[in-house]
């Protein structure tokens, strides 16, 4: 949303403090229609937890899919939501993306005489103060607007996910950040993908800390549109990580002096992605035997596993297979400080020599108060 003027309301009405209904016919979403049709309007009660955050979303351009003006200190990133993962392991679990278009030629707030939200349902109202292709004047000429008063009061572009929340491993403090690094958009170019995007690792610009592990997990496909442009067997969505010197190359550094991971063995398996039946000598590009174009991934997914950071550095990596002009730059970078930063490592060295010092002079004094003869002169 674009003010926070209604986040108590929103919140109070969310399911996670507040009961709601269903009905016992899942194609019927309210009461009425549920009734007509001889279904049960059921109560389900809340779920007992905080209400949802409520935050002013990042500004774009109306309509525009591309990247925000500003994402935290950094600009030109894709609008996100930072996300801590609640601590409810189950196998099914549904992430609801939805957005609302609205408008300012009437009160979205209260229109109605019953003082409630405006929905579609005030469409051909009387006094509607917008009207289907609505006819104004404007300088004495008649114009007739391309108004289209369903699309006002609704939901727009309602999409959903299934996932699953999965138990924190043994070998991960409870109180240690976990991110996570996956990879977003589709095969094809930018054309092809829209209202997607194009491939790219997610976050893209990864801030770590000493301490921190790191998830290495993404989702392929294999039922994208034939036609789309990509490299690979056609249909299919594959991404490994290789490492690079910097972001301006286009070629990944074999065994690099400082690589993002200490086992050679990590760093292979991240490139090759567990592919096995490799064919040998030169085959097709596509041929799904061809393992140097990632076709013999075992499964779209890929599972990497969940490492720590051990020490500071910046790391830059590439996708081997979706680089080339058409699916062009899919490639990211890790950073890792150290888990105080520099200033504060600075304060609490000069705060623990205050206190040396202070206890010197301490011990100084009270010795002087306790041997007053000591420095007398005779």
């Amino acid at each position: 949303m674009d003010k926070k003027d209604h986040c108590d309301y929103f919140q109070s009405e969310s399911q996670n403090v507040k009961p709601k209904h269903y009905c016992s016919i899942p194609e019927h979403n309210n009461q009425f229609t549920c009734d007509e049709n001889g279904g049960e309007w059921v109560q389900r009660s809340s779920w007992g937890i905080d209400p949802p955050a409520c935050e002013e979303a990042q500004w774009t351009r109306d309509n525009h899919l591309g990247n925000s003006a500003m994402h935290g200190e950094h600009e030109g990133y894709a609008s996100s939501y930072n996300w801590t993962i609640p601590n409810d392991i189950h196998e099914n679990c549904v992430l609801r993306l939805r957005y609302n278009i609205s408008t300012a030629d009437y009160d979205g707030w209260g229109f109605d005489s019953d003082g409630e939200f405006v929905d579609a349902a005030s469409n051909g109202r009387q006094n509607s103060p917008v009207t289907q292709d609505q006819i104004v004047e404007y300088y004495g000429r008649r114009y007739e607007m391309a108004l289209n008063t369903d699309q006002y009061g609704r939901t727009f572009q309602d999409r959903s996910h299934q996932f699953e929340i999965r138990e924190r491993p043994d070998d991960v403090p409870d109180d240690a950040v976990i991110h996570n690094l996956n990879v977003r958009g589709k095969r094809g170019n930018i054309v092809q993908v829209y209202p997607a995007v194009e491939y790219d690792f997610v976050p893209n610009r990864l801030h770590t800390q000493v301490g921190d592990y790191v998830h290495f997990q993404w989702t392929g496909c294999d039922t994208n549109p034939a036609g789309n442009d990509g490299e690979g067997t056609r249909q299919t969505d594959r991404s490994n990580i290789a490492q690079m010197d910097t972001q301006g190359e286009n070629l990944p550094v074999d065994y690099p002096e400082d690589p993002m991971f200490d086992d050679a063995r990590l760093m292979s398996r991240m490139a090759f992605i567990d592919q096995e039946n490799c064919a040998n000598g030169d085959v097709d590009d596509e041929d799904v035997t061809n393992c140097q174009k990632l076709n013999a991934a075992p499964t779209p997914y890929f599972d990497g596993g969940i490492y720590r950071v051990n020490r500071t550095g910046e790391w830059h990596y590439m996708c081997t297979r979706n680089n080339n002009f058409s699916n062009r730059s899919q490639k990211g970078y890790i950073t890792a400080d150290d888990t105080f930063p520099t200033w504060a490592i600075v304060l609490i060295t000069l705060g623990v020599a205050a206190i040396v010092v202070g206890a010197i002079l301490g011990g100084v004094a009270l010795y002087y108060k306790t041997h007053p003869r000591t420095f007398t002169k005779v």
